[in-house]
């Protein structure tokens, strides 16, 4: 397999002592995977961004509906085609991770902390975060249905990791302006998306696949459009610095105990 591989020996203490970064997770859509620039694309995406610990989440594509066609022919129970789905999430962040040498390969959130020491991106694997480390965490377990897909697993993993951004990378924008709840409702997430996403505190959507990211960010309440700024020639994008402040920005809004927890000054 290509790629580096994280492992439970990392120095946790060390990293925690060390200059704080933001954790982002990036969910990259499985449809992308049918685009041959999908990955030189990701790559210019990724340095737009700021600084931060980039953990990837890639969505099952033509593999999950490969496995939603099965439901219907011959009606799989709810559990083995959420699990068929996973391990067609797994088979595709391998894909990456063999076209991202210099990307980390993990199973666990905590040694991909430790894999940013070696690279700036970092690739989980979504069997074992599901079936390890997401009964042992604080959260409510994910139902095993089509209400959930790799969108609310991404979500999931952000929330479990405390990371500040969860950034969804699609083939496109909502339809329209709206919330979470409306982008739900629309098909653009899954139907369980926004009970997750309420314990991230930013969220993006990127259509990977316009030359200059239109994206939008999602309140609770509403999204907002903009188009991001490539990379300028310092190294460092207009967006990097707005990306920072935001991300470190809060609102008036009660936040839950658990993402107190993660992020005490929300």
């Amino acid at each position: 397999m290509s790629g580096k591989v994280a492992t439970h020996s990392a120095d946790v203490t060390e990293i925690a002592n060390a200059a704080p970064l933001p954790r982002r997770v990036i969910k990259l859509g499985g449809s992308l995977l049918e685009y041959g620039d999908s990955v030189v694309e990701l790559r210019r995406w990724l340095a737009a961004q700021s600084p931060a610990h980039n953990l990837l989440v890639v969505g099952g594509g033509a593999m999950a509906d490969a496995v939603r066609e099965a439901d219907r022919l011959h009606g799989l129970s709810e559990s083995a085609a959420h699990w068929l789905c996973v391990r067609a999430m797994s088979l595709n962040a391998r894909l990456i991770a063999a076209l991202l040498p210099a990307a980390i390969w993990t199973t666990t959130l905590n040694a991909s902390a430790a894999a940013h020491r070696q690279a700036n991106l970092a690739i989980v694997d979504p069997w074992h975060f599901l079936r390890e480390e997401e009964p042992r965490s604080a959260v409510t377990p994910l139902p095993q249905s089509w209400d959930v897909t790799s969108d609310s697993i991404a979500a999931q993993v952000a929330v479990v990791w405390c990371a500040a951004e969860l950034v969804l990378l699609k083939s496109a924008l909502p339809p329209a302006a709206g919330s979470l709840a409306s982008a739900s409702a629309a098909g653009y997430v899954d139907r369980y998306f926004s009970t997750v996403a309420e314990a991230i505190p930013r969220i993006r959507c990127v259509n990977l696949r316009e030359r200059a990211f239109l994206s939008v960010h999602f309140s609770k309440s509403r999204c907002e459009p903009r188009r991001e700024p490539l990379p300028v020639a310092s190294g460092r994008s207009e967006a990097a610095a707005d990306a920072e402040g935001q991300m470190a920005s809060t609102t008036g809004a009660p936040r839950p105990t658990f993402l107190r927890a993660c992020h005490p000054g929300l």
